[in-house]
């Protein structure tokens, strides 16, 4: 008898693979059936709860994020965010609802008669909360360029290089 009920364990075992294998496949069309990523809206935004988290600067920022940015969709992945204090619009992509805008110029600012440049970059990461709305972090930078650097910050008594950064909600107006 136990040679038996032995012999019956594969089919006792086969019908629970059966079953297993129903439940996984029942859990990932679920997946897929789940609500789509969130498209964040084209038009304009605000920035709204600026808040400063981290500063290695011997100074105060020297910009601080606010007022409106245009957020422009390029793709289901990609969009650009532009605003009057960018020297170029942040490149952006996503995945899913986080995203990460690539290190852009913000502003550089050469030295008369030297060999340096102050060089100003951001980058933002953040989370789409719903199409109208994101929770980001944007680092601002500040480095110099040039064989003179080490004079410039020496006479101008500066910190560099050195970074900021804020956390801010953006809302779609």
């Amino acid at each position: 008898p136990r040679f038996a009920e032995a012999g019956a364990l594969p089919v006792c075992m086969g019908a629970m693979l059966t079953r297993v294998a129903r439940f996984v496949t029942l859990t990932l069309l679920l997946a897929a059936c789940a609500a789509p990523d969130i498209e964040p809206q084209a038009g304009t935004w605000t920035y709204q709860d600026v808040t400063l988290t981290q500063n290695s600067c011997k100074d105060a920022p020297s910009s601080t994020p606010d007022g409106e940015f245009e957020l422009t969709r390029l793709s289901a992945t990609r969009f650009t965010i532009d605003a009057d204090a960018l020297e170029n619009a942040l490149d952006c992509s996503r995945d899913g609802d986080t995203f990460t805008c690539d290190e852009t110029l913000l502003a550089k600012f050469p030295f008369s008669d030297m060999d340096a440049e102050l060089l100003i970059t951001v980058e933002v990461t953040g989370t789409l909360t719903s199409s109208q709305r994101i929770t980001a972090d944007e680092i601002i930078r500040q480095s110099c360029t040039g064989a003179d650097c080490a004079a410039v910050i020496a006479a101008q008594a500066l910190t560099l290089p050195c970074e900021y950064s804020f956390s801010f909600t953006g809302a779609a107006n």
